[in-house]
């Protein structure tokens, strides 16, 4: 399942402890119906040691049930400089069926990149027809997952009702790409441009490309654990808190957290 802070980033959702500013418990009844997401905010930090070379990225997201601000700091210091800032479409929504404990999710995202890269104007990618052109690539990918979900009970300090477990089962991916052709001084390109092929040979460049792929997960393999800081009749605020680390010769760590608000549908 694709998610969060890039099209591809997947984690675990672990447990939090509740706050006193719970306003009820989790139940079938209130989670029955479409939940959208709001807003939100995520931080990661990633660690990795190369060669006794240590790098760390933080990435911090903004959403706002719209759009998603991604701000990534790398240290040291990329040539590019930091930080690296970018506002994409991003939206986010669960369903639950209360009925038959099962829940659908719905992630669209969206990220755009600009590049130049040399294109023919003749089939046969004749080189005295090549030039420079201004590219603007945009993916569009909507990933729809289905799962079960389970209200959990007390354990130690964490309250009854407070966290559900969701089990997913199966995911539906559709990548879409759309590419845009300008000429450097800015003009829109009219004309068919053409590409080098993988075989060496020469083809039309691409426009639109839509990809669609499916994963079906084995029992226990794919869940979260949500903890629910607060949950009214039309708001849900959930806690997210997800690390891992792996030691040895070329030892890293991952840590996110952060909080996203849904509304009822």
């Amino acid at each position: 399942m694709k998610n969060l802070l890039n099209s591809t980033l997947a984690f675990a959702v672990l447990a939090l402890a509740i706050t006193s500013c719970k306003k009820g418990d989790i139940t079938s009844k209130r989670l029955d119906g479409t939940w959208k997401l709001s807003s939100g905010t995520l931080q990661s930090t990633e660690t990795s040691t190369y060669n006794t070379t240590t790098s760390t990225t933080t990435i911090n997201a903004v959403l706002d049930g719209a759009t998603r601000k991604v701000t990534t700091t790398i240290v040291p210091t990329p040539s590019t400089g930091n930080p690296a800032t970018s506002t994409n479409p991003y939206t986010e929504e669960y369903t639950f069926d209360r009925g038959e404990d099962a829940f659908t999710a719905k992630v669209t995202s969206t990220n755009v990149s600009s590049y130049q890269d040399t294109y023919f104007t003749s089939s046969s990618c004749d080189f005295s027809t090549s030039a420079n052109y201004a590219v603007t690539e945009t993916e569009t990918t909507t990933s729809t997952t289905t799962g079960k979900f389970t209200i959990l009970g007390s354990t130690g300090d964490i309250e009854k009702n407070s966290r559900m477990t969701l089990e997913y089962t199966k995911s539906d991916d559709v990548e879409t790409t759309k590419w845009t052709y300008k000429t450097t001084a800015g003009a829109d390109v009219t004309t068919t441009l053409y590409t080098y092929d993988f075989n060496g040979g020469c083809r039309v460049a691409d426009v639109t490309k839509t990809v669609n792929s499916s994963e079906t997960y084995s029992a226990g393999s794919n869940s979260e654990i949500w903890t629910v800081k607060s949950m009214s009749s039309s708001e849900m605020v959930v806690d997210y808190s997800s690390s891992y680390s792996k030691t040895g010769s070329n030892p890293s760590s991952f840590t996110i957290s952060g909080e996203k608000n849904y509304k009822q549908d």
